[in-house]
């Protein structure tokens, strides 16, 4: 080899060193890695359709147990939520479900009536109003049962007076949330 060649590859030797280098680079990119990435991007978008999500922030949040059973308890297809609604079902079974719980806690129904039933698009809402006799601890225990249940139970509003007897009347307005069950996507 020429003295001239050997400077000049000493000069530009890595200059070729790294052009080589990327040919062997671009060679490997465009023969192995981008025809398996774009199958790992097909495997990806085939499992999206199936609904599975294999990346962290294309996963859907899980619904605690505790909820997902507590939604089921209050859940009927739309159909038959507005048909039980229509007929006064669901108004008989709320009434029914305060006679019970008033009863378990010592509490004396004077009169029960239905309310308003109102139907919104995700769900219908029942109301009853209730009268009746009972003692302060009955009460408090009668709002923590309904709290600590499965049903969805709101207290609208509520009256106690209390009486020169010990007891007190006690007027409970009461709401049910029954949550109507959509078709699935």
């Amino acid at each position: 080899m020429s003295p001239s060649w050997k400077n000049d590859l000493r000069r530009y030797g890595l200059l070729v060193a790294a052009i080589l280098l990327f040919l062997v680079f671009s060679i490997v990119d465009l023969a192995w890695f981008r025809p398996a990435a774009a199958r790992y991007d097909e495997a990806l978008k085939q499992a999206g359709n199936v609904g599975l999500a294999l990346e962290p922030e294309h996963a859907q949040p899980m619904i605690p147990p505790r909820l997902f059973a507590l939604i089921s308890d209050n859940a009927l297809p739309a159909a038959t939520a507005e048909e039980q609604g229509n007929s006064g079902e669901l108004t008989a079974e709320l009434l029914g479900d305060l006679a019970k719980l008033t009863g378990k806690h010592g509490i004396m129904v004077l009169t029960t009536e239905p309310g308003q039933l109102t139907q919104l698009p995700q769900s219908i809402q029942v109301r009853a109003h209730l009268r009746g006799r009972c003692r302060y601890a009955e009460f408090v225990a009668l709002l923590d049962e309904m709290a600590r249940g499965q049903a969805l139970f709101s207290v609208d509003r509520f009256s106690y007076a209390a009486q020169p007897t010990g007891d007190a009347i006690l007027e409970l307005w009461v709401s049910r949330f029954v949550l109507k069950q959509q078709k699935s996507r």
